[in-house]
This record gives C-alpha cells, sequence and structure tokens, in this order.
C-alpha cells in the first residue's frame, strides 16, 4: 500500500527513475561494446558479403551516431548527472527531509580517480620506445579501465539503494529496471541495424547489374566462338561473386591440347585473352608456331567482328608472334621455360615456352 499523500506526482516519479537509472549504467558500457561489434559485423557484411566498397555511407554514419548519442546520453545522465546534481539537489532534498530517510554515502568517486590516472599514467608509458614500458603501460591502461568500471559499479549500486531505501520508506512499488535494460540494447541495435538496410539493398542491386552484365559478355563471347568443334565453358557470374571471371574455349577436333582462356572482369569488358597450344613433336618449331598464328588469327578475327566489349579493339595478337615474340620459341634460351614479352600503347603481348615435361607453347595479350 502507498503512503504517498505528502508527495507530488512529479516526486513519485522522481523517486521510481532514480531507482531505475542507476542500474541502467553497467548496460550502457556493455551497450557500447555490444553496439562496436555488431557495427563491426554489419561493415563486414556490406563490405564483403556484399562487395559495397562504393556505397553511399551518409545513412549508415547517421545511425551510428545517433545510436552511440543515445548510449551517451544515458550514461551521462546515469553517472554523472543523477549523483552530481540529482541526489544533490534541492528537489531530493525535499523528499529526504519528508521522512528523514538515511541515504549511505556514495562510494567509488576514490576509485575512479585512481582508475583515471592509471589509464592516463598508462598511455604515456605506451609512447615509450623501451618495450618493457611500454608493455606495463598497455597493461597499467587495462587496470585503469578496471577500476573505473569497478568504481562506476559502486557508484551507480549506492544510488540505487539510496533511492530504493526512499521508496520503500514511502510505500512505492518501484518496476522492474529488466525492460529498461532490454530496451537500452535493442534499440540502438535496431537503429543501427536499420541505418544499413539501404546500403545493403543498393549492394543487392548493384551485384545484380554486375552479374548481368558479365553473363551478358560471357553469352556473347560463346556465340562469337560457338561451333561444333569446341567446347565452351565459363563460371557464372550469378553463382560466385569475384572480381574476374573467366571462360574456356577448348578445341575438339585438334590433334594436341588447344583452347582459349579468356578473362571478364566485373564490368563485363574482356581484359586478358590467351591462347594454350600443346606442340606437336612430329612438326618443325617453326611450323608450330605456324600453327599458334593461324589459331590466334581465326579466334581474334572472331572476337573482333561480334559485339563482345573488349578493352581495346587495336591490338594486332596475331601479327604480333614475330620478332622478339617469336624468337622465345624458335630459339628457346635452353631453360625449361622460355618467354618473351612486348608492348604497344595499352596492350601487352607475352609468349612462353615450357619445355618441363609437356611442351607447349601459351600467348596472351592483355591490358597495359
Amino acid at each position: 500500500m502507498e503512503k504517498t499523500t505528502n508527495l507530488t506526482p512529479k516526486e513519485i516519479r522522481q523517486i521510481k527513475k532514480y531507482c531505475i537509472l542507476p542500474c541502467l549504467v553497467l548496460p550502457t558500457i556493455l551497450g557500447i561494446f555490444i553496439m562496436m561489434f555488431l557495427w563491426l559485423l554489419l561493415f563486414m557484411i556490406n563490405d564483403l558479403a556484399l562487395d559495397a566498397h562504393d556505397n553511399p555511407y551518409d545513412f549508415i554514419l547517421f545511425g551510428i551516431v545517433v545510436t552511440f548519442a543515445i548510449i551517451g546520453i544515458v550514461f551521462f545522465t546515469c553517472a554523472v548527472l543523477i549523483p552530481r546534481f540529482g541526489m544533490n539537489g534541492k528537489k531530493w532534498k525535499n523528499i529526504l527531509h519528508k521522512l528523514d530517510v538515511h541515504q549511505q554515502e556514495i562510494r567509488g568517486s576514490d576509485t575512479a580517480a585512481v582508475g583515471v590516472g592509471m589509464t592516463l599514467s598508462g598511455n604515456m608509458m605506451r609512447r615509450s620506445s623501451n618495450e618493457t614500458v611500454s608493455g606495463l603501460g598497455a597493461a597499467a591502461q587495462v587496470a585503469g579501465a578496471a577500476a573505473s568500471v569497478a568504481a562506476i559499479h559502486q557508484m551507480s549500486s549506492d544510488m540505487a539503494q539510496n533511492a530504493h531505501a526512499v521508496a520503500d520508506a514511502w510505500g512505492i512499488s518501484v518496476p522492474s529496471p529488466k525492460k529498461y535494460k532490454l530496451m537500452l540494447l535493442l534499440l540502438p541495435a535496431l537503429i543501427l541495424t536499420i541505418s544499413f538496410i539501404p546500403s545493403f539493398m543498393h549492394a543487392a542491386q548493384a551485384k545484380e547489374h554486375k552479374q548481368q552484365v558479365v553473363l551478358q559478355t560471357m553469352e556473347q563471347l560463346t556465340e562469337a566462338l560457338q561451333t561444333d568443334t569446341r567446347y565452351i565453358s565459363f563460371n557464372d557470374p550469378r553463382e560466385s561473386s569475384e572480381r574476374t571471371y573467366h571462360l574456356s574455349c577448348h578445341e575438339t577436333d585438334a590433334p594436341t591440347a588447344k583452347y582459349m582462356y579468356i578473362i571478364v572482369d566485373e564490368t563485363g569488358i574482356v581484359t586478358d585473352i590467351n591462347w594454350h597450344m600443346d606442340e606437336d613433336t612430329s612438326l618443325s618449331r617453326e611450323e608450330n608456331l605456324a600453327l599458334l598464328k593461324e589459331y590466334v588469327f581465326k579466334t581474334e578475327a572472331e572476337l573482333k567482328a561480334s559485339s563482345v566489349p573488349l578493352w581495346s579493339t587495336s591490338f594486332e595478337a596475331g601479327n604480333s608472334i614475330q620478332g622478339q615474340l617469336a624468337q622465345a620459341y624458335l630459339e628457346p634460351s635452353g631453360e625449361k621455360i622460355s618467354s618473351a614479352s612486348a608492348e604497344e600503347e595499352n596492350v601487352k603481348y607475352k609468349l612462353l615456352y615450357s619445355a618441363n615435361g609437356s611442351n607447349y607453347l601459351y600467348y596472351s595479350v592483355w591490358e597495359k
């Protein structure tokens, strides 16, 4: 039965508030770490899973500011304003004088001062070039932070006990702080999560668009190179999220292994074209090189005649197999692998000959 006839409704609300708010001090500290973990998790999803490096972060920054502002305001109110001004204020003292309720001294201020001092000292020690002193500084910072948290816990416990003593004296029933603790943790987490939703949606749309662009390039490549004597395969951009994608085109009727390996970037542009041909040991080097040239000329013409988006159409892959590039095969260095390179304005060429067991020629043209 409440015996609050001498109290105004405002004073009753103040007593209940002072019983609940000190209990929220530790949850606010815990909430900071939870929000930091959640923020890191959401950023990882945004940047790694959705590959959203170019997304606008304005709404996310707004959510972060609001989230930590809520936690900061609650912590400042509970840990600073109430003990320094609220319970030392005239209104609270008037409530105490009406029933002469005993209030214990709020402890923890000395411990808090020690904790702050240890943290500052540790920060200075960590700047030392001496590893031992720097290590002691890190330990001092940890100890100082622990002491500060312990002091805040002690102060909030004493404040809550004093407020509950007043509430018991007046017969005021105080609601459980559990729902307020839960609200303090869930509300900022909800705001932070919601702030990432526009970025997630933008990333998902951008990812789908990239997939469609790359898939269109793969279909154009297939259409340009497909014949009855070729087997073409590529990694489907809808099934994997990569920076580059590749297409393989194997000649099924060639006497030795012969295929193309084409690389497409995430914007759907062909950036690398590679030709592989196993050496036919029954033929001379000149004849093998002529076969490679013929293969390159034919497929190069097919690509340039199509609507496939190439990084450049000015390269001359077939005509470039001469001079130094040709000599890498015709007059190898004697090593197991011989190679030579050449370049133009925006194109690089490389011819590689491997004589390591399975002899083959590998010719590459790519964006400079």
